[in-house]
């Protein structure tokens, strides 16, 4: 009776977090390429993070896989400083942000985004980096892909 007793007390203190982990949203869906545009040199990505997430500014890195088409660091807005609980903060976007990405003159092709961010809260869930492919080709509205 003693086992049972404490296997029914331990789902019970499990369910909520079952019940929540159910209703997290996959890194695409939490932190989402809501749009990109070249204008001359310069790409703007505009992303939309969903109430409750984060994108942590230092995890954002722009490649070009030595390309060149990139000629120089993201441009990214400020974000809202956070106390990680460890006595630190980190800048963090918890909502949509677009940031500039300058390019070499003619260039065209892909370049690639990589993104991380966390659930924040309970449960406190951190995302592995995700990485996106973008055309430099068009100017105006172009559509992210997924990298592969």
């Amino acid at each position: 009776m003693g086992h049972f007793l404490i296997a029914a007390l331990a789902a019970a203190a499990l369910a909520p977090l079952t019940s929540h982990a159910g209703d997290l949203l996959d890194a695409p869906e939490a932190f989402r390429v809501a749009h990109s545009a070249r204008v001359g040199q310069t790409l703007y990505v505009t992303w939309d993070v969903e109430p409750g997430y984060a994108v942590y500014r230092e995890r954002i890195h722009v490649r070009d896989g030595g390309t060149g088409r990139v000629r120089g660091a993201a441009q990214l807005p400020a974000g809202q400083l956070v106390d990680d609980g460890l006595g630190n903060q980190s800048e963090e976007y918890l909502d949509t942000f677009t940031m500039a990405i300058p390019l070499t003159e003619g260039a065209a092709g892909d370049i690639s985004v990589t993104v991380q961010g966390c659930h924040q809260e309970e449960p406190q869930v951190c995302f592995q980096p995700m990485t996106i492919k973008l055309s430099v080709d068009d100017i105006g509205l172009t559509s992210p892909r997924s990298a592969g």
